[in-house]
């Protein structure tokens, strides 16, 4: 229970920030914009937060979420997430796989790295079309060095 309102506090305080305050709002859509496109698939690992699924749905992106709960999935879809895997019910790369389809999935945001970083990347549209999958991480060097291995390049 404690948990569950410490996770409740931190969602209110990030909702509060981001929708209350023009100016991070404005921050994130710059910061996003290099990213993604209009009708991107984005996957999102830490999306039960909220703060990002906003960003990426103004700018025209649709969202898949992933979370350890189905409480937290049903948050992220009322802020905007159009899909979503419970990774503790549902192998993560299994529903990556189902929610991107033939085409895969164009856009990466991983802060988490770690058990996900794999599934993530193996979730990526394929480089055959017109636009290449992106990759946008943040704080972790266990995905970097996972983006490197991919690349041929053995991280040191």
């Amino acid at each position: 229970m404690r948990e569950a309102f410490r996770t409740l506090v931190g969602v209110l305080r990030s909702l509060r920030i981001y929708y209350g305050n023009r100016a991070p709002r404005h921050a994130m859509d710059t910061l996003y914009r290099r990213f993604l496109r209009p009708g991107d698939l984005a996957f999102d690992i830490g999306s039960h937060v909220g703060d990002r699924i906003a960003s990426f749905r103004r700018l025209g992106a649709r969202v898949i979420a992933c979370a350890s709960s189905d409480d937290k999935l049903a948050f992220a879809k009322r802020h905007g997430a159009d899909e979503g895997v419970n990774y503790a019910s549902e192998d993560l790369r299994d529903g990556l796989k189902r929610l991107g389809g033939e085409h895969g999935i164009d856009v990466v945001y991983d802060p988490v790295g770690g058990r996900f970083a794999e599934a993530a990347l193996r979730s990526l549209a394929r480089l055959a079309y017109e636009v290449p999958p992106r990759i946008l991480i943040t704080g972790s060097l266990y995905l970097a060095g996972h983006v490197l291995s991919a690349n041929g390049t053995a991280p040191r």
